[in-house]
């Protein structure tokens, strides 16, 4: 890497004159949360202040005068802001003066220096509003008026004062001299995209600062791929768009999922290595505003299938779709099969896809219920995404693809003391749903798990007259015996008679359950009763949801 400048500035050098900053359209919005500013702020309080202190790594790309921040601006923007908040607890005007002049560079009619603010963040409005202004950290706005991410700034804030106004007006003063002249950035420049760049990636690499999904993004949207700034801005803009509507976490998640979809194969580096060594360079898509353009197809499918249930807008049995698909998505402790699902109805759409989610449901669940390692799971769903990439029709899916499922070699799971699985909570929803006529939308979730019979009966009730010991030990954590509870449960209440339970109890607690609901019904709960139930309940457990 050619013309690189790289040392370490002490901030009243970084916020000075010569230096002007940009958070360029690539970048994602600012988004540190509560527990970062605290971080910081701690940190620097309980800092010694006679030594320097190390605020990070600041990469940019010079462009004649103003510096793109490739890597830092989180940082950066959190460093101002903290400023803006001792300009406005100080009462001493120079130091406001001074303070100021670090965020907003003063106008010079003599050497023809125009006003300027110190760095242009993607957040403009928010940023101009509360931390530019002499003041602006002192306003006060009520909750209905906050936006995304105005908040992150007023946390800021809130959070920085808290800190500060336990210090006396000398201190404060010590406190900003200490931040202006002691902390110190290593400031890494360069003239050029790509050098910028790769120091970014070299810096992320070993401090792990930004995720690698930042990385992925700012890969395709390099100017060696992309030539037009405003195509690069606009991809950018799509990306975090998506991003947005998702959440950066479950964002993330389908990124992960998307690898499997397009690799079909279990990961073996980490997602950066993936996609350059597996995707792209085995041109499975096309880096750049192809691979951008997928991805956002894919966020908006995936909204649409696991966070609106909008896609099943047309199907007639719509409310069985959401009902299934909702406690597989809260349920189920991995996402892996949610890339076939993807994958599915990207090419096909809802054609017979009541077929192909129950399957999908059902070799999960046997996964699951036969303790299936999580590399198996992935070997799994990934061959799953295989047969579907290679598929041109609905009807090559299913004869690609093995339906089979071991029902039997599930049953063992199933009969045994089942609250102590972890499959528990999910096998009395589905047989909620399974119960449910589906006239309506039901989305199932359960508060918690409640014994009828209870674990710890107290010696002179009528359990102990319809159990006896071995009964108890029997019966207490089979399914016959367990239902879902929609409110929080009352441990005293739990050990009364059945009677009384029923009334006082779980009738009031259990009336989102159709299946929980037949216990109301019965007028005793004793082995017999169990027994009963217990077939019945084992005989529906694995029943297909839409056909059985």
């Amino acid at each position: 890497m050619e013309n690189i400048d790289a040392k370490k500035k002490v901030l009243k050098d970084l916020l000075s004159r010569d230096h002007f900053y940009r958070v360029p359209e690539y970048q994602r919005p600012y988004s540190w949360e509560e527990e970062h500013f605290t971080e910081l702020i701690d940190d620097l309080l309980n800092a010694s202040k006679d030594r320097e202190y190390f605020l990070g790594t600041i990469v940019v790309h010079n462009k004649g005068g103003v510096n793109d921040i490739v890597d830092g601006q989180q940082r950066l923007t959190t460093i101002l802001i903290l400023m803006a908040c001792l300009r406005d607890l100080l009462d001493s005007k120079d130091f406001k003066g001074d303070l100021q002049e670090k965020i907003v560079q003063k106008a010079n009619k003599v050497d023809g220096i125009p006003e300027k603010i110190r760095i242009e963040v993607k957040d403009r409005e928010a940023f101009n509003d509360i931390v530019v202004p002499a003041g602006g950290t002192n306003k006060i706005k009520s909750p209905d008026f906050i936006t995304e991410p105005e908040w992150r700034y007023l946390k800021a804030i809130e959070v920085f004062k808290k800190a500060l106004k336990i210090l006396s007006q000398n201190e404060l003063e010590n406190f900003t001299q200490f931040l202006s002249q002691n902390c110190v950035m290593v400031f890494l420049s360069t003239t050029t995209f790509d050098d910028a760049f790769r120091l970014f990636t070299i810096v992320n690499d070993r401090g792990k600062q930004l995720r690698r999904i930042d990385i992925l993004k700012a890969n395709n949207i390099s100017p060696t791929l992309i030539k037009s700034e405003q195509v690069r801005n606009s991809l950018a803009q799509k990306w975090e768009d998506a991003e947005k509507n998702l959440g950066g976490e479950t964002f993330e998640n389908m990124l992960f999922l998307l690898r499997l979809i397009l690799v079909g194969e279990k990961p073996q580096s980490d997602l950066l290595v993936e996609f350059e060594e597996r995707v792209f360079k085995r041109n499975v898509v096309q880096k750049g505003e192809s691979f951008v353009d997928l991805v956002c197809k894919y966020a908006t499918l995936y909204n649409d299938t696991f966070e609106d249930f909008t896609i099943f807008d047309a199907s007639p049995i719509k409310n069985k779709l959401i009902g299934l698909t909702y406690i597989m998505n809260n349920e189920f402790k991995s996402n892996e099969w949610k890339a076939p699902v993807l994958l599915y109805l990207y090419k096909f759409k809802l054609d017979r896809f009541d077929e192909f989610l129950s399957f999908i449901e059902l070799k999960f669940l046997e996964g699951w219920i036969l303790n299936q390692t999580k590399d198996s799971r992935i070997v799994s769903f990934g061959n799953t995404t295989k047969s579907l990439s290679s598929a041109t029709t609905v009807d090559e899916v299913f004869s690609n693809i093995k339906t089979n499922i071991n029902r039997k070699a599930m049953m063992p799971g199933l009969e045994t003391d089942i609250y102590l699985k972890s499959y528990c909570r999910y096998i009395l929803l589905r047989l909620e749903l399974l119960a449910s006529e589906n006239d309506v939308e039901k989305k199932f979730k359960a508060k918690s798990i409640e014994h009828v019979l209870p674990q710890a009966p107290k010696n002179n009730s009528s359990w102990t007259k319809n159990f006896d010991s071995s009964e108890m030990a029997n019966w207490t954590h089979k399914l016959a015996n367990l239902v879902l509870l929609s409110k929080s449960k009352n441990s005293s209440a739990s050990n009364l008679d059945f009677s009384d339970k029923k009334d006082r109890y779980l009738s009031n607690r259990v009336s989102d359950y159709p299946r929980s609901v037949e216990i109301l019904r019965f007028r005793d709960w004793n082995p017999e009763t169990l027994k009963k139930r217990q077939q019945k309940l084992l005989n529906d457990a694995l029943k297909d949801v839409f056909n059985d």
